[in-house]
């Protein structure tokens, strides 16, 4: 049995390895989101820096880690696909059209578009692969920490919910109120794009109602109001921003822990059920007074008016492009070329969609390489609106395909193994034993779910931020209550 003098060495390069990792939960969303090349690097940074606290860690302890064999099986494949994207360099070769088209929104719009370099795409990945190793081993080693995890990711979200919402009080002109910055569409806290903030706050809302509800099974009533400042504050955040599928996952995904967690069956027994219902009453008119206050109820109000169902479905065939050549002149002064796409399921997503399909099989095992879509994309499709909007090429809108032509078939099993794996085990465990269900638990996989419905028409897994709060999702969910565990957090 190893000594306490021999073990403090451990427990000190554990601390400042996961101390890294918590100081980089709010550096990713505040940093704008780890989207501009400054942030992203301070990203990749500390968590490289916390990784090499735990190989020290790792080493004083001979190599004996808490790691279950899917982990390091995924992130097996996924290294090794990362080592030959870096050894052999990228898979296609970018046409001149769209080498230069991007250098103009890049030239233009600097501060909406994410890091695009392959090779620092691929040492971030095997950063964030070596990171959630890192995690996993830390919180299945030292449980206790799983809680102080969840509570800064919730800190982070309550820092930038409020950043948002001084944003819209105080009309700031841009992120961190800057004013020489040009951006193309509606930011939202230190996010450039809504729909990205709206990903991130639906990662933070879960957790803050897991952690209410186990304060509230346990009697620790500060930690309770806390937490449900938290909730309350990140609800309001969503009616401050103007994108609309991450509201409506917001609200499911509460619903459904309330659901599955039905505080109203303890709520009869409580002898302070008044005082309950009293406080939850007055706190629902905060709410809603706090809500009308953010400035964007008819904006939101008006985007959800311009729905039009019968779009998601097509009518009649795709249209044939317009002659390359023409392609120069077309391009409109916002640096895109308008089409029709009522041919497709969804429109110009489903455009996206059908290139990814055609791209994929080209490089089916390994793929394009981390931040290959653009070059997919543009050998693959022949329409001229996915091929110049700055959103589109850079995203699929669908993180699943994306993931598939980057990743190919191998690093995609691999993310797969690291992310999904745990997700399913914790369900089991959640439906096998609901006397054993673990609200933080439950509070992790609805984040994770809320990120993944979202991926499958938007991009939320494209964001450096987001990618790192996927990490920190599935180190919680690996190192989450097993069945014969009886005391979990």
């Amino acid at each position: 049995m190893p000594s306490p003098r021999s073990t403090r060495p451990v427990a000190c390069l554990d601390f400042i390895s996961f101390a890294g990792f918590v100081i980089a939960c709010f550096a990713a969303p505040l940093a704008y989101g780890g989207t501009r090349p400054l942030a992203f690097s301070l990203l990749v940074g500390l968590c490289g820096f916390s990784t090499c606290f735990w190989f020290g860690s790792l080493a004083l302890r001979r190599g004996r880690a808490e790691l279950p064999a899917p982990v390091l099986i995924g992130a097996g494949l996924v290294l090794a696909v990362a080592a030959w994207h870096l050894w052999a360099g990228p898979a296609e070769t970018m046409p001149p059209f769209t080498a230069r088209h991007w250098a103009r929104i890049v030239d233009r719009w600097p501060a909406a578009v994410t890091v695009n370099d392959p090779i620092r795409l691929i040492s971030w990945a095997i950063v964030a692969v070596l990171s959630l190793l890192a995690l996993v081993d830390l919180l299945r080693r030292r449980p206790g920490l799983r809680l102080l995890l969840a509570t800064a990711i919730v800190g982070a979200g309550v820092l930038t919910a409020l950043f948002g919402l001084l944003q819209n009080f105080t009309h700031a002109p841009g992120i961190y109120w800057e004013r020489d910055v040009k951006q193309p569409g509606n930011f939202f806290g230190p996010f450039y794009h809504h729909t990205s903030a709206g990903a991130y706050l639906n990662v933070v809302l879960p957790i803050a109602v897991g952690l209410a509800w186990r304060s509230a099974r346990r009697g620790h009533r500060f930690a309770l109001i806390l937490a449900g400042i938290a909730a309350l504050l990140i609800l309001i955040a969503h009616a401050g921003h103007v994108s609309r599928l991450p509201q409506l996952l917001g609200l499911i995904g509460v619903a459904a822990m309330l659901l599955v967690l039905v505080p109203w069956r303890r709520l009869k027994d409580s002898p302070h059920r008044w005082t309950i219902v009293g406080t939850t009453a007055l706190l629902a008119v905060l709410l809603g007074t706090a809500v009308a206050a953010t400035g964007k109820v008819d904006t939101i109000k008006a985007r959800w008016a311009t729905v039009d169902w019968r779009g998601f479905w097509p009518t009649g065939s795709p249209l044939p492009p317009p002659p390359f050549e023409t392609w120069p002149s077309l391009v409109r002064d916002d640096l895109f070329i308008a089409w029709d796409h009522r041919g497709y399921v969804m429109g110009d997503r489903g455009a996206l969609w059908s290139t990814a399909l055609q791209a994929a099989p080209r490089h089916p095992w390994i793929g394009y390489g981390p931040g290959g879509w653009m070059t997919a994309s543009a050998i693959t499709s022949t329409d001229p609106f996915s091929r110049t909007f700055f959103q589109h090429l850079q995203f699929t809108h669908q993180d699943a395909l994306q993931t598939l032509v980057e990743w190919g078939l191998i690093g995609t099993a691999g993310w797969a193994l690291l992310i999904l794996w745990p997700a399913a085990r914790q369900l089991k465990n959640l439906w096998a034993h609901p006397d054993r269900r673990s609200a933080l638990t439950l509070g992790v996989l609805v984040a994770l779910g809320a990120v993944l419905a979202q991926g499958l028409i938007d991009f939320p897994a494209q964001i450096p931020a987001l990618q790192f709060a996927l990490i920190t999702l599935a180190a919680l969910l690996w190192s989450g209550p097993r069945v014969s565990r009886r005391n979990s957090v």
